[in-house]
């Protein structure tokens, strides 16, 4: 089935963007290279079931600024919205399906590798009831 699949991402940038490629079961849907807008929306059709491979790029030792302590400047990509099939998926949840390539749920990527959302259903309305625990078989 297939079905419209959203994500708005914001850049953090210190010596400029990270490198993103976005992937459907490994098919490229969307690229963002030397970016130089802090906000970008990813919004492609994709056949369910499917994984969503989020790889980032780009990122070295060099690209965190640190004052006293404190960052005052980064490069990072931090997903701050999500929808299937233009139902938003809440924060709670896109915490929950957002995996890191070293096991870990988040949705602030400050370093490069592969983050992985795994749409396991055919029909997205199902798995929005599942991933908000209202359904389960």
């Amino acid at each position: 089935m297939s079905t419209e699949f959203e994500m708005l991402l914001e850049f953090g940038f210190c010596n400029g963007a990270m490198g993103v490629n976005v992937y459907a079961d490994d098919v490229l849907i969307d690229s963002y290279h030397g970016n130089t807008s802090s906000l970008v929306t990813v919004r492609k059709d994709i056949n369910l079931p499917c994984t969503v491979k989020v790889e980032l790029s780009g990122k070295t030792n060099k690209d965190t600024r640190v004052e006293d302590g404190e960052i005052v400047e980064d490069k990072y990509v931090k997903l701050v919205g999500m929808r299937l099939g233009r139902i938003p998926v809440n924060d709670a949840n896109m915490f929950k399906v957002c995996t890191t390539d070293d096991g870990r749920n988040d949705v602030f990527w400050g370093r490069n590798g592969t983050v992985e959302i795994n749409i396991n259903e055919k029909d997205f309305v199902l798995w929005h009831l599942r991933n908000d625990n209202l359904f389960d078989i």
